[in-house]
């Protein structure tokens, strides 16, 4: 994988972290007269996030040795 991708990679994946942590810590803390779905779907996006950059920078094993 080149260091381009894998910096983009980083990038899009700590922006999803970011959001997702910021999104439900709002809505739930902040502002909690939202829906509760809402909620969920900051968390789901954290959660995407953070899988994302397990796999991608975490995991990284033999499929990213250059």
């Amino acid at each position: 994988m080149t260091s381009l991708r894998r910096a983009i990679n980083l990038i899009l994946a700590l922006t999803l972290v970011v959001l997702g942590g910021a999104g439900s810590a709002y809505f739930y803390v902040i502002d909690p007269s939202w829906p509760r779905w809402i909620i969920i779907a900051a968390l789901v996006v954290g959660a995407a996030g953070l899988y994302w950059l397990w796999d991608e920078h975490v995991n990284v094993g033999e499929r990213h040795k250059d």
